[in-house]
């Protein structure tokens, strides 16, 4: 699911902030940008997002801000300075110039600035304080991803109802397809013949007997509906019940075929096109769902 999480912390001279957008995705994958000081640490703050987020394309920001200069890893190289200064002032001398020696002709010199290594401790403090921003971004996108789960099991539980008031109307309108079928039956075989008192009434039961069978839906309507009943339930479960879900709309869909192959009558057949129109909304909300 879509979602936004967003914090901030600060301690021991470090602020922190955490920025964690999801969409949705069948697996779990995680893009991070990062701060310098702590590129190496990705794994580890991967773990901090994997304990809150089952599921999504992940794009987490940490963005770092250092209140102590302690912590600061660049230092003056104060000799090569030194150095570069008096190159440029010999220079000027040579070349007969007035214009002293400015600051920033020095800034053309990277080597004047040098790294120190941050200590153990030192990197404790930064990645602790991403750590922390970063778990509290996690558990706001989270918070957001319920609510917008709730609006979802609402809208896929209605999507049901209506597949089930569908369900019922094929139903009644099965009940009455066999006494049609044997009167059309009936009819058709005495237009056939010149003497209807020729047609045998055991060869006639048969053959009803037959399409009889091969028009019965009972059985496709009542695991239908066992699948409609699962796929309520499944929308109460505390964990991951995306694949069920999906895997019930499959199911769903296929009890729904059979019916339509075998329903040879309009007034099914058109509750069997609406329900597919709606199992496709479904298997697209369904997605949706870790």
């Amino acid at each position: 699911m879509t979602g936004f999480g967003r914090a901030e912390y600060n301690s021991n001279g470090v602020r922190a902030l955490a920025e964690v957008r999801s969409v949705n995705y069948r697996y779990t994958e995680t893009s991070f940008r990062l701060p310098q000081q702590i590129n190496n640490y990705e794994t580890r703050l991967k773990e901090t997002v994997l304990k809150h987020i089952e599921r999504g394309k992940l794009n987490i920001t940490i963005e770092l801000e250092l209140e102590d200069e302690e912590l600061v890893n660049i230092q003056l190289n104060k000799p090569i300075a030194r150095a570069y200064k008096n190159l440029l002032e010999e220079l000027r001398d040579e070349a007969q110039l007035d214009e002293p020696v400015s600051i920033n002709q020095l800034l053309q010199f990277k080597e004047i600035f040098a790294s120190r290594e941050i200590s153990e401790e030192e990197m404790e403090r930064l990645v602790s304080a991403a750590e922390t921003a970063l778990d509290k971004a996690c558990i706001e996108l989270s918070e957001m991803r319920v609510k917008e789960g709730e609006r979802l099991k609402k809208d896929l539980l209605e999507r049901i109802d209506q597949i089930a008031e569908h369900r019922d109307n094929i139903a009644e309108l099965a009940e009455e397809r066999v006494p049609e079928a044997r009167q059309k039956l009936q009819e058709r075989i005495k237009q056939l013949l010149d003497d209807p008192e020729k047609v045998e009434e055991d060869r006639l039961e048969q053959e009803i007997a037959m399409l009889s069978d091969r028009l019965d839906i009972s059985e496709e309507l009542v695991r239908l509906e066992s699948h409609l009943h699962f796929f309520r339930q499944s929308t109460e479960a505390s964990k991951s019940s995306g694949r069920k879900l999906n895997f019930l709309t499959q199911e769903i869909h296929r009890e729904v075929n059979t019916i339509g192959s075998k329903a040879n009558h309009a007034g099914i057949s058109h509750h069997v096109v609406e329900i597919k129109e709606i199992l496709e909304n479904i298997r697209e909300q369904v997605q949706n769902i870790a």
